[in-house]
């Protein structure tokens, strides 16, 4: 009788042991979505700059629109004479 009392008690502090080790890896995989989101946000404020930025400068929104959709090249800042092709679709 002791011993299935025993058993009993051992299975329930198991089951909560791991309870508590899904909770605290839950909570890790949380900050790191509130990171994630806020990197995010700060990047989507550095396009929007950038590309207000890009407006005052003359750029018509017809080649912004082209150059986000990839149809067209800009020079590889490492070597200018090679033209490089966006290769992020992540804004379409």
């Amino acid at each position: 009788m002791y011993f299935r009392f025993l058993v009993s008690v051992v299975l329930v502090v198991l089951v909560s042991l791991v309870g508590i080790e899904i909770e605290q890896d839950n909570r890790s995989l949380q900050q790191e979505m509130l990171s994630l989101r806020a990197e995010q946000e700060k990047l989507t404020h550095q396009i929007v700059s950038q590309r207000e930025e890009a407006l005052l400068l003359g750029v018509t929104e017809q080649k912004l629109q082209a150059l986000e959709e990839g149809r067209i090249a800009l020079p590889s800042p490492q070597n200018p004479s090679q033209l490089v092709q966006s290769q992020d679709r992540s804004l379409q």
